[in-house]
């Protein structure tokens, strides 16, 4: 799966939680993106499995910062997270429901199994299909930091 390049508004269960947040030098974030806190700059970054990242939620605003090589110095990009909806996975089945979902080694894709060594994003509510589950993505913090 490859990063996301366009906006693409989303459905939630719950009222969630909502934080503002800098936007790191050099990067364009869409609408539903999944992001990650980029603890080595302290601003968001588009979600993947690197050194120093810790799954947020997903973005409710777009926000282009890729012409810029700085972070952003006002809060300008609203997460989203403490909500269910559905995403993108490789691998899913019936017996998943309730286990955890981790963040894949691709940037904004979601898997079953932890192959890349990532921190749980979230938790699986509702097998749809093999490539589609509906999961619940804690309020920040809950997530574990991603990679080594």
């Amino acid at each position: 799966m490859t990063a996301q390049a366009t906006n693409v508004p989303f459905a939630h269960g719950g009222s969630g939680v909502e934080a503002w947040h800098e936007v790191d030098a050099s990067i364009h974030i869409y609408v539903g993106e999944p992001v990650c806190k980029n603890l080595a700059t302290g601003g968001i970054a588009k979600a993947a499995n690197a050194a120093s990242m810790w799954f947020m939620g997903f973005a409710e605003n777009e926000y282009d910062n890729s012409a810029v090589a700085s972070l952003t110095t006002n809060r300008v990009l609203r997460v989203l997270s403490g909500i269910i909806r559905e995403v993108a996975v490789t691998g899913a089945a019936i017996t998943d429901e309730g286990k955890p979902l981790f963040l894949a080694a691709d940037s904004g894709s979601f898997e079953v199994t932890n192959t890349a060594g990532t921190g749980t994003a979230g938790i699986i509510t509702k097998f749809i299909s093999a490539t589609l589950v509906e999961a619940y993505f804690p309020p920040f913090g809950y997530g574990l930091v991603v990679g080594s």
